[in-house]
Order: structure tokens, then C-alpha cells, then sequence
């Protein structure tokens, strides 16, 4: 901060000040970084082994969801509407 001679301190510009500021909202800029991330890992433009790592987990994950809630004693209706 510095005296700009008009009797005010000119305080540095900040994203705040802007119409559509960047990485505004409750989660900043993580979506924008871990969507990166996520983009580098797998491969960029053409998919690689890593992509398919984290789709087999990512499938793996939800068929042991599946598998469980078909394991419950519930009737068939509620079953259904949870799968």
C-alpha cells in the first residue's frame, strides 16, 4: 500500500473487484485444478493405463455398492429403487 498523494491509500487490485471473478464460489479453483490433475493422469488427449486404473476402481466401487444393497433383507420394490 502507498500514499497516492489524493489523500487515499491505493490498495492493490484484487479478483474480488472483478464482474466474474476468478475461482469464485464455495470451492475456489479445486475443481479447475483436480480436473487437471485428473486430465494429466490419464493420459491427456488419448486415454492410458491410468485412465483405466481409476474407471476399474471407480466401477469396482459401485458394483460392491450393487452387490451390498442386493444382500439386505428389503423387498423387492426397495431394492430396485435404491439400485
Amino acid at each position: 500500500m502507498w500514499h497516492g498523494g489524493n489523500r487515499y491509500f491505493a490498495l492493490p487490485k484484487t479478483y474480488a473487484q472483478d464482474l466474474d471473478p476468478v475461482g469464485e464460489g464455495p470451492f475456489g479453483l479445486a475443481p479447475q485444478r483436480v480436473g487437471q490433475k485428473l486430465w494429466d493422469w490419464t493420459g491427456g488427449d488419448h486415454p492410458g493405463v491410468a485412465f483405466y486404473w481409476i474407471l476399474a476402481t471407480i466401477l469396482g466401487i459401485i458394483t460392491l455398492a450393487e452387490y451390498w444393497v442386493f444382500t439386505l433383507n428389503w423387498n423387492k420394490t426397495s431394492i430396485n429403487l435404491t439400485l
